[in-house]
């Protein structure tokens, strides 16, 4: 993703750098047309002025052909050459008046080419602006790139520290599941014997028949499951018709599935999801769901309080005595790993997310 980042900023940055060139190809034409203009206008303020200079000597001229205008109306007392006289210098006046509003006209015309071109030197300076305003932002783009890209090197060395962690406390997790097995195991040995009182040749010579009898998989789950969940129960004093009730979210009597398994979740028994749905349907019977009376059935409850013997273990074998409490030692190790493994977990999913919101901010 870092990759893509650089590639988006190496595009941004061209894009950039052709706004950059086509504002001074701008300028350049911009500065090109100004001289040209500032020329034109000098050449016009030249003529301007040689025109004014004729002007003035042309009127200098009519004022000395006027002089001598008067000067032969004087000597001539005809009315009708004085009207001639003022006719002509009516005609006169009026040219004299065109030519002047042409000088006029030529004057404003210079005045608009000065407005033109100080117009032309604000557009120069506003693009001199937004070109400096540009390598700002691409120094800014540059900054926070480094930056995103250090937050992200960060991130990837605390989740692969996490993904560690992880591993470690998952195989933590399986060598105690491994060590609880057997001695769940060992324990339901000690629970199948009817006589407390037999003797380690007994037990040793029941332990082997069963090994070879017809218990599987099937009955050492049950088993374990039922010891390991009436002791979460017994621990916190509930009943197994309390926990029914509790699990059964919509009040009709039965457990689906789900319930079930949300249920046994929750009591952090040290059962995976896989298991829980397997002991789902190995204790439900053949309905769907799971009844009151086959749910109590299966924690060996008749919906009092829990049975003391934990599932027929009996309590006066000192062996099983022992067992039992290495085995709950075990238990709550297994409870806190698990804890510490979903933290890890929820930890790595935060650290995920925070990285792919950085990733997104920073494109």
């Amino acid at each position: 993703s870092s990759a893509v980042e650089r590639e988006e900023l190496r595009k941004e940055l061209k894009l950039k750098e052709a706004k950059y060139t086509v504002a001074k190809n701008e300028f350049d034409k911009l500065d090109k047309e100004y001289k040209e203009y500032a020329g034109k206008h000098k050449q016009l303020e030249e003529q301007a002025k040689n025109m004014q200079e004729q002007i003035l000597a042309e009127e200098k001229k009519k004022r000395e052909i006027e002089r001598d205008i008067k000067q032969m109306k004087l000597e001539r007392d005809s009315e009708s050459d004085q009207k001639n006289i003022l006719a002509d210098l009516k005609e006169e006046l009026e040219l004299i008046k065109e030519e002047n509003r042409l000088l006029n006209q030529d004057s404003m015309s210079g005045k608009s080419l000065q407005e033109k071109s100080k117009e032309q030197d604000q557009q120069v300076t506003n693009l001199r602006g937004e070109n400096e305003k540009l390598l700002q932002a691409i120094v800014e783009q540059e900054g926070r790139k480094q930056l995103l890209d250090k937050r992200l090197q960060d991130a990837q060395r605390l989740q692969g520290n996490l993904a560690k962690e992880v591993a470690e406390k998952s195989k933590e997790v399986e060598e105690l599941n491994k060590t609880h097995k057997e001695l769940v195991s060992n324990l339901r040995e000690f629970s199948m014997d009817p006589d407390s009182s037999s003797g380690p040749g007994e037990r040793q010579q029941r332990s082997q028949e069963l090994a070879a009898g017809n218990t599987d998989e099937s009955d050492d789950l049950i088993s374990q499951a039922r010891v390991a969940m009436n002791e979460q129960l017994s621990s916190r004093s509930i009943t197994a018709q309390d926990a029914f009730k509790a699990w059964d979210s919509n009040g009709d009597d039965l457990l689906t599935q789900d319930e079930f398994v949300e249920g046994v979740m929750g009591l952090r028994a040290g059962l995976q999801r896989d298991e829980a749905r397997q002991l789902f349907a190995l204790t439900k019977g053949d309905a769907e769901q799971m009844t009151k009376s086959k749910f109590e059935a299966f924690l060996g409850q008749g919906g009092g309080a829990v049975s003391s013997t934990q599932g027929g273990l009996q309590i006066g074998s000192e062996e099983a005595q022992v067992l039992e409490g290495e085995l709950r030692k075990l238990r709550t190790l297994n409870a806190q790993l698990l804890k510490e493994k979903d933290e890890l977990f929820q930890s790595l999913r935060e650290a995920e997310r925070a990285r792919r919101g950085q990733a997104a901010g920073g494109g």
